[in-house]
């Protein structure tokens, strides 16, 4: 008998204990080592007899009397094959795919299990490779596969011996292959097993053969049988794999090669060799999910019809096969033209082009005519040869610009598995022109197929409009509310890609951020496809918030320029051509991660809205719900990076410099809040902490040793953590420095080897800001509070009920500015950062009668850290402050949104100047139309369209007053 190997805890609490390393004491204090007791001989003696009761039961021996040398079997992989077959494999097979994440899949399912690989169609070649492979990595090789001969590779001498053996009859044991599988199967060796075989002819049919199939099913049956009442039989596990040679999406209408070639999934032998020269470079193997066949039978009912079984268990293989086939080569392939046929064909369709056409008065015919020549404008044309074309530019240019690109391989399995569940909807955060391209380039790669990506209609220009059509980009006019036919054809077609199971991309923020952090989200794209769920469209979609980062944005100079109220540049050939000038540049590191996927019908479950409710506000709140969850979800894995930290230092800092010694406690103390918030770090930031990851211990016990671990915040910038944390990326934060100084945004003043000052010029705030937004996403909660705190202070308290209708107010104003978690309200947000900050040592509360007449005392330590969390919000609050003043000024005429924001810029500089203000970035055009966002959110202006403008026009209060001079008021409080 073989014992089950013994679980994790099992095996922790049996091996022999080891001395403790140097641990603390309550005071920080180091001790000595300290033995911790051993298992008892009565605990081992239990865990050893439990184990035993659920050891595997061996596999009865059919052919124990075998002699195993004298067994004809020509298909077992070679563990030496002739010079010839070497060199080839070698030149042929070094560049195909074989992820480490397989290889791990396969050694886990090998340690209690037999392994029989499944693969769809039959191939010499695919074999030959994972012979190759299985050598390179480690993996047991395969011992049967069925109508397989290894013969030809063997070794000249080796092909020799086996002549003259077969000659004499050496051979005594010809069995059957069936028999053969059970017999490898027997002594724990892997088979293979192909589904499907062909003739020499391409067009021939394959044969379905299920003989190997009711064999392994057979086997698993005796293993059940033979196993005792204290003993589990050894399970067999079948891997279903694919080795992809070709990316290309089955096709709706089947080509000319096709027909002379045969299908392209089971291609015939010529069609094989020209897939493997062309694309040998590019393939890559996929491993689907191992199928138990124990539980196979448990659940199929083990004591059926095997041939019955047999076929289940061939369909539920086929269904992981096309899972995996699915998420690689996505659904059929249909042009442009097929799908906008189908969609004006449509009965859904022709029935609202009956009602637009009996409101309007229009003929049906010219209405219908009208919507194709919209569906034509914006349809994709999806091919992969563009794709392909595409990705292989993109390999030289991001390497020219960027000197890595960071892929969050854990969160791409996790994408990678919703995939294999429903179509995907991709959205990521919107930095730059070059995110268009990342998330196709990144899916390419790693062998997932690539998306349809929403484009802007100013991107179809010549002559790239076509390559991005047929590279997957559908064009769409940035506003169609007037043009209700438009919208019905935008409608209809996003409907018709999640029908037909396209993998969608679009930007929920709408367009680029010019600031660096998430912008709001729009929710008109995202309606569509929840609403196409509820309508039975599909049975349901993955969102998957996506962060796509960059330690430097190449549209950095027309950002800032846009910003200080500069129009925007319109995408043209001229354009395109002045771009190139950016190839002989490097932008740092390209970071792409992945959050949680979000399941669109879980979350409609999760509210109880149903598809047949028909409340708006139910469905409303609903929307702006997963909205925001997406939103947040981009949050969660932004990217910490040595210029947002460095940024950030130098922008909080409230005088004209600051030493360099200063700026790395303060990025020290930034490194430890994003620690505890869980943030993730650049690979610089991780391999700087990791070097001096002593020194920073030695911080931590030196903070325990003094009492003072539970204020780290009240501490912060002076705590010995941050510190130990700013000296470990001293390096990586001087770089960023320089950088900046080269490109003339900050200054240096020496005076002393070790005595720098770094300021930033005034005038390049806003650049800088960009980067600082990249990770204020974190400190959010604590600038809220910190402001709400310091701006009702009287004689040195406040209250909890002051303070908390200060946060409420600077949370609802700042609503366009900050995406908050919408999972945890207000009240929550409010309640735990209170906490926080007691438990942290910023404040001291004293009680009172009740909850809201508690008071609220900052501590003489935390001093310092609140006026940091403080000047967090400063720009914002000053932006917000300047603007009201500016709406006051024209409460009594009507003024253009053009007129009102560079009026607003223009009293912000005289007010830096005359030093009301310290934010030079207050006066952010953005932040002003956010601002405008807000103030009619609160009834206090109102829009209305004239020409191309905007004409803003203030609300009177009832006395005649406008509201903005006591906004204006209040906002001034939060600046001091």
């Amino acid at each position: 008998m073989e014992r089950h190997a013994l679980t994790p805890l099992e095996a922790k609490a049996l091996e022999p204990s080891e001395p403790a390393a140097g641990s603390s004491s309550g005071t920080g204090a180091a001790t000595a080592p300290v033995e911790e007791p051993r298992a008892t001989a009565e605990v081992q003696e239990a865990l050893v007899a439990q184990a035993r009761e659920r050891r595997l039961a061996r596999p009865p021996q059919r052919w124990a009397e075998l002699d195993d040398k004298r067994v004809l079997n020509t298909s077992a992989m070679l563990e030496r094959r002739n010079l010839l077959t070497r060199m080839l494999a070698h030149l042929a097979f070094r560049k195909v795919g074989f992820d480490e994440r397989h290889v791990r899949t396969i050694r886990d399912q090998a340690r209690d299990a037999d392994l029989v690989y499944v693969m769809n169609h039959h191939s010499l070649l695919d074999y030959l490779y994972f012979n190759y492979v299985f050598l390179r990595v480690g993996l047991p090789l395969v011992y049967f596969a069925n109508k397989i001969s290894m013969v030809p590779f063997r070794p000249l001498f080796r092909m020799a011996l086996y002549g003259l053996r077969r000659l004499f009859r050496y051979f005594r044991h010809r069995l059957e292959p069936t028999e053969r599988l059970a017999y490898g199967l027997e002594r724990g060796r892997p088979a293979l097993i192909y589904l499907k075989t062909r003739t020499l002819w391409p067009w021939a049919p394959e044969k379905l053969d299920n003989t190997f199939l009711e064999a392994l099913l057979e086997s698993q049956r005796e293993r059940i049988a033979a196993a005792g009442p204290d003993e589990r039989p050894r399970p067999i596990h079948v891997i279903p794999q694919l080795l992809v040679w070709t990316l290309n999406p089955d096709r709706y209408r089947k080509s000319f090669w096709t027909t002379v070639f045969g299908n392209p999934e089971a291609p015939g032998r010529l069609r094989k060799l020209i897939n493997f020269l062309l694309n040998r470079r590019r393939a890559f193997v996929q491993v689907g999910k191992p199928i138990d066949l124990v539980e196979f039978l448990a659940a199929n009912g083990d004591q059926g019809d095997v041939g019955e079984l047999a076929r289940s268990l061939r369909y539920t293989i086929h269904q992981g096969l096309s899972i995996e086939e699915r998420v690689i080569r996505g659904p059929v392939l249909k042009r442009a033209r097929r799908l906008r046929e189908e969609i004006l064909d449509s009965a859904r369709v022709k029935a609202a082009i009956g009602a637009l056409a009996r409101e309007s008065g229009s003929s049906e015919k010219a209405l219908s005519k009208e919507i194709g020549g919209y569906l034509k404008e914006m349809a994709a044309d999806f091919s992969m040869t563009y794709v392909e074309f595409m990705c292989m530019a993109m390999t030289v240019i991001f390497s020219r610009l960027y000197s890595e690109m960071v892929i969050d391989r854990d969160g791409l399995e996790r994408v990678r598995e919703a995939g294999r569940k429903a179509p995907l909807i991709l959205l990521p955060c919107h930095r730059s022109h070059v995110d268009y391209l990342v998330i196709s380039y990144t899916f390419y790669a790693n062998g997932l197929i690539a998306p349809h990506i929403a484009a802007g209609k100013n991107l179809n220009f010549f002559p790239v409009g076509k390559l991005f059509r047929r590279s997957g980009a559908f064009f769409i006019r940035r506003s169609f509310k007037d043009n209700p036919r438009y919208g019905m054809a935008f409608r209809e077609y996003i409907r018709k890609l999640v029908k037909e199971g396209y993998w969608i991309e679009f930007f929920l923020e709408g367009g680029r951020s010019r600031t660096g952090k998430m912008l709001p989200p729009k929710f008109g794209m995202l309606k569509i496809i929840v609403d196409a769920i509820r309508a039975g469209a599909a049975k349901d979609v993955y969102l998957v918030p996506i962060y796509v980062g960059y330690e430097q944005v190449i549209e950095e100079g027309a950002f800032t320029r846009e910003l200080r109220g500069g129009a925007k540049k319109k995408e043209n050939i001229t354009a395109l051509l002045n771009a190139t000038q950016v190839l002989w540049s490097k932008y740092g590191r390209l970071y792409v991660n992945f959050a949680e996927p979000i399941s669109c019908r879980e979350a409609l479950d999760r509210v109880g809205l149903a598809d047949d409710d028909e409340d708006p506000k139910a469905a409303t709140a609903f929307l702006h719900t997963l909205g925001y969850r997406v939103s947040h979800g981009i949050n969660s894995v932004a990217m910490v990076t040595p210029s947002s930290l460095a940024a950030s230092a130098l922008l909080f800092h409230p005088k004209r410099g600051a030493a360099f010694s200063h700026i790395l406690r303060r990025v020290g103390f930034l490194l430890e809040l994003a620690h505890l918030k869980g943030a993730r770090l650049s690979k610089t930031l991780e391999h700087s902490l990791k070097i001096h990851r002593q020194d920073i211990v030695a911080a931590k016990e030196e903070l325990n040793a003094s009492g003072l671990a539970g204020e780290l915040l009240a501490l912060g910038e002076h705590s010995p953590v941050a510190y130990a944390r700013g000296q470990a990326v001293g390096d990586a934060i001087a770089e960023a420095l320089g950088n900046w100084q080269k490109n003339k945004l900050v200054q240096s003043h020496v005076f002393g080897e070790d005595d720098v000052v770094w300021a930033v010029d005034p005038a390049h705030r806003i650049n800088l800001d960009f980067y600082k937004n990249n990770i204020v996403h974190l400190l959010v909660p604590e600038a809220i509070m910190a402001t709400a705190v310091r701006s009702t202070m009287e004689m040195g308290t406040t209250t909890v009920a002051r303070v908390m209708e200060g946060a409420a107010f600077l949370s609802r104003t700042f609503q366009y500015e900050f995406v908050f978690d919408p999972d945890r309200g207000f009240a929550t947000a409010f309640r735990e950062t209170l906490a926080w900050f007691e438990d942290g040592g910023l404040i001291r509360r004293t009680p009172g009668e009740d909850f809201s007449d508690v008071r609220i005392a900052i501590t003489e330590r935390g001093a310092d850290t609140m006026a940091l969390f403080h000047r967090v919000l400063l720009p914002w609050v000053e932006a917000y402050w300047l603007l009201a003043m500016t709406l006051d000024r024209h409460a009594d005429e009507p003024v253009t949104e053009t007129a009102l924001v560079k009026d607003a810029q223009t009293i912000g500089e005289r007010r830096y100047q005359v030093g009301d203000i310290t934010c030079t970035e207050a006066s952010s055009s953005v932040s002003f139309q956010h601002a405008l966002d807000a103030y009619a959110e609160f009834g206090f202006l109102t829009r209305a369209r004239k020409g191309r403008e905007k004409l803003i026009t203030c609300t009177p209060a009832e006395d005649g007053e406008g509201p903005f001079a006591d906004l204006a008021e209040r906002l001034k409080t939060y600046v001091v």
